[in-house]
């Protein structure tokens, strides 16, 4: 069984990237920096980036973090939550706006390099962060270089386990790289006869253990996507239900909504 929100997975290794991004012009037109007077103490602004994506304030909280890394560059913890902050800016542009969304993860990719890069000892926030970036970047890779970036995004998803076996967000990029992996087109597996092996039950079981660790919108988008693959539609169906019907409490729960519904709708589609 076959549906359209499954093709991004099945161009994983096919699709080619146009060009070296300015990310530098990027974001600068995303948070300019201000003025040393109007600056508040750096850890009360911490407080506030936290805070506002919190309080499902997304766009506000990732112009500050970004505002707050051209203000400080090279700060390891403010790569962090700059990279966090870009990745959740995939999510906030439309899917119309598929150019502002490759310019985010990419973004985020560069931060999470910069906070590991300049720490002495990578945290497993930092890890796992780090492997998200990797995990929603390699489709802007070129197209010989994807197996590589997804041997890197094992790689890296491992360490992150390694210091904590329960962190969802490198479960969750574990189970996402299994997932497209596992549903490649014939014409991407030649061309990645050399990456890491997929499975779809191992992307259901880790994406379930997400949901049991963090039953958030978007671990339960994935979750769903998991079971249609798996060819469990009924499951698929059962879990968006719940994921719409639960009152937001993570930072990405509202932004995702619109993709769930939109996910609900098309295996209906599908299955009449």
């Amino acid at each position: 069984m076959r549906y359209k929100r499954l093709v991004p997975l099945l161009l994983f290794l096919v699709v080619g990237c146009g060009g070296t991004p300015d990310l530098g012009s990027w974001r600068t037109s995303q948070a300019n920096v201000r003025d040393a007077n109007e600056r508040l103490p750096l850890a009360q602004e911490l407080r506030r980036v936290s805070e506002l994506r919190s309080k499902f304030e997304l766009a506000k909280s990732r112009e500050l973090a970004l505002r707050l890394a051209a203000e400080n560059p090279g700060h390891p913890t403010i790569c962090l939550i700059a990279s966090r902050a870009e990745s959740d800016g995939v999510f906030l542009f439309p899917r119309s706006e598929q150019e502002k969304r490759d310019l985010a993860a990419l973004s985020a990719l560069d931060f999470a390099k910069q906070a590991v890069g300049d720490s002495t000892l990578p945290s497993q926030e930092m890890l796992a962060q780090y492997a998200w970036a990797l995990g929603t970047s390699t489709h802007l890779q070129p197209m010989f270089d994807r197996s590589d970036h997804a041997k890197k995004t094992l790689e890296v998803v491992k360490l992150a386990l390694k210091k904590n076996g329960d962190s969802p967000t490198a479960l969750a990029t574990f189970a996402t790289l299994r997932l497209r992996l596992a549903t490649l087109p014939w014409i991407a597996k030649v061309m990645a006869s050399d990456a890491p092996e997929g499975s779809i039950e191992g992307a259901e079981r880790m994406a379930r253990q997400c949901v049991e660790l963090e039953p958030s919108v978007e671990y339960r988008l994935l979750h769903a996507k998991t079971l249609v693959a798996a060819e469990r539609v009924d499951e698929a169906r059962k879990v968006l239900a719940a994921a719409l019907e639960a009152e937001p409490k993570y930072p990405r729960d509202r932004v995702l909504r619109g993709e769930v519904e939109a996910f609900a709708a098309e295996i209906g589609e599908a299955s009449e």
